[in-house]
């Protein structure tokens, strides 16, 4: 019976040992391949440096300061529906959409306790006059990309609807009150997951 628990012991032993200097080998290569990532980064301390890699870390930055916040949201994608919340939740006989961003939870996981108030683009724009000096805007969309959209030459010929002429209006005055962040390109990126989706900064300057 002894020499049966011996045969079967030094498997283990040798299989545990492997299993263990797989996962040493793993994280052992990632801390180096982190450390020269961060080696030439000028942060005072490692902690900082380190952080500075983490996808969102622009976000963690803003979220130390007292300035007040706003995230425009402007994915509506199926793919971003949360389905279990759109299913259980009803109103009135009608299901409610739950759209989940990626971004809007690190917002609000940084952010906590407080509450960042979420706005479709068009619904930030209305809401400009109440922007005040310094507020910082966080978009999952480039506002540049649209800017340079409605001052391409070619689109000065399209007709457009009143309501479209407004609408380009309002953009234009919401668009030069802002002043875009750096956000730093990351280097680094988990074996075990997507990229993130990219995420842009602005502060109000006027």
């Amino acid at each position: 019976m002894k020499m049966i628990e011996k045969h079967y012991f030094y498997p283990l032993i040798i299989a545990v040992f492997f299993i263990s200097f797989h996962f040493y080998s793993f994280y052992q290569k990632s801390f180096f391949q982190m450390m020269n990532l961060i080696k030439n980064k000028k942060y005072p301390t490692l902690y900082e440096k380190i952080q500075s890699e983490q996808p969102y870390y622009e976000i963690w930055q803003l979220s130390k300061k007292n300035n007040r916040v706003y995230f425009i949201f402007t994915d509506y994608r199926d793919e971003n529906l949360d389905y279990n919340s759109t299913y259980f939740n009803q109103k009135k006989g009608s299901k409610i959409k739950y759209y989940l961003s990626e971004v809007k939870l690190n917002i609000d996981y940084f952010f906590y306790p407080r509450l960042i108030r979420t706005y479709s683009l068009p619904g930030i724009i209305d809401y400009q006059k109440n922007l005040k000096l310094n507020d910082y805007v966080i978009s999952d969309y480039e506002l540049d990309d649209y800017w340079e959209k409605i001052n391409d030459p070619s689109y000065f010929y399209q007709p457009k609807l009143p309501n479209q002429k407004d609408y380009d209006r309002k953009f234009v005055l919401f668009y030069k009150r802002l002043k875009r962040l750096e956000v730093s390109w990351k280097q680094y990126i988990s074996v075990v997951r997507h990229p993130e989706k990219k995420y842009y900064i602005y502060q109000v300057v006027n």
